[in-house]
């Protein structure tokens, strides 16, 4: 496919280093971009058609009329012939794209039934969509499908948790670099760019992804539940998860959030494969305006993470004490890059994100943007 040679914006208060890195590095956003299927009407003209050249793949669960646990009551359900028409019509339009399915079961339960296991290894040839990526979230069912679907490029999930070299070793040592086609790094490893560098010269036969947009606190106590809540029906509320009720002296873990900020996503760039947007439940419009952000590498305030592009992780509106004393209007401090880059996960002992937190309050004279010295 031919690239276009579109040259986008680059922020304003971008130093002459990061402006040409912005330049030299704009081209690897080509093809490297994960999005999540809204099952929308819209997205194929609106998204896919719109920033093809940019998607290297799309994610989805399995059809909800197939009863395999993704049974999020947010989640678009179509009828079984409408959902192969849209991934069939994306296929064949777009053949760059590839189509992961997610076998993201937190609960494994009776899938793990011999005749379960066989249904699951049936559906992707079964849907006959062009699916060649299957991503699992526990090691078992990720050797069987290794076993008995060498063809399919196996993506381990986020939910594994591999936040370390030594995680990855195991694995190759384990399995083989060739059983393993990509590892979507934990949440907590996105800013240890060290570990990237390390990953791609040792087992640069694996591709490595990290998720965009995802604000989750780091150390979240409740990560768990979240996960579960998200696999199956909500019976509770968002609210009664524990960082929507953080109190004022913990607020500062609210910007201890794994998410990359869109002014910032030219560090990564040279460094990571895949970068993926977690979009599956968010109106066409919205995902519009995140890719938006990223592609043109725009400097945001704290209300465009909470109210646009932050997804799992901004609990922070659902803290009506925290929402009344911020000012969502303020961007992020010009040192922050900086200063999560050095980061040392010390975070009790460091006080940097309690500064951050502080900034943001409101009557402050920030005139927008928040500052916080070195």
């Amino acid at each position: 496919m031919k690239q276009s040679r579109k040259k986008y914006a680059i922020f304003s208060e971008t130093t002459r280093k990061d402006q040409q890195m912005m330049a030299v590095y704009t081209h690897e956003l080509y093809n490297r971009i994960s999005l999540g299927w809204n099952q929308d009407e819209k997205f194929i003209p609106e998204i896919a058609a719109k920033y093809q050249e940019y998607i290297t793949e799309i994610f989805f669960s399995p059809p909800l009329a197939l009863k395999l646990g993704n049974g999020k009551e947010h989640y678009k359900e179509l009828e079984l012939e409408a959902y192969r028409e849209q991934l069939t019509e994306i296929k064949a339009a777009y053949p760059h794209i590839g189509l992961n399915m997610l076998y993201n079961f937190f609960c494994m339960g009776d899938h793990l039934k011999p005749d379960k296991i066989k249904k699951l290894l049936d559906i992707p040839q079964k849907l006959d969509v062009g699916i060649e990526m299957l991503s699992v979230s526990n090691l078992l069912l990720a050797e069987i499908i290794m076993k008995e679907l060498p063809h399919i490029k196996l993506h381990l999930s986020v939910r594994l948790n591999i936040d370390t070299f030594e995680k990855v070793a195991f694995l190759v040592d384990k399995y083989g670099e060739d059983s393993i086609y990509c590892i979507n790094l934990g949440r907590n490893s996105v800013y240890q760019l060290p570990l990237f560098q390390k990953l791609k010269r040792e087992f640069p036969g694996i591709k490595y992804k990290i998720i965009l947009n995802e604000f989750c606190t780091r150390d979240c106590l409740d990560s768990d539940l979240h996960s579960q809540m998200k696999a199956h029906n909500s019976y509770l509320h968002v609210e009664r998860f524990l960082c929507a009720s953080y109190q004022k002296h913990n607020w500062w873990r609210y910007f201890t959030g794994q998410g990359i900020l869109p002014s910032d996503i030219h560090h990564w760039f040279g460094q990571m494969d895949i970068f993926k947007i977690s979009s599956r439940w968010l109106p066409t419009d919205q995902i519009a305006k995140i890719m938006e952000f990223y592609l043109n590498g725009e400097e945001v305030s704290l209300g465009d993470i909470i109210y646009t592009i932050g997804q799992g992780g901004t609990r922070f509106r659902y803290n009506p004490e925290f929402m009344a004393e911020i000012d969502v209007d303020r961007k992020y401090p010009q040192d922050y890059w900086n200063r999560r880059s050095k980061c040392k996960f010390n975070c009790t002992e460091c006080g940097y994100c309690k500064q951050v937190a502080d900034s943001f309050l409101k009557g402050g004279s920030n005139n927008g943007t928040a500052v916080v010295s070195s």
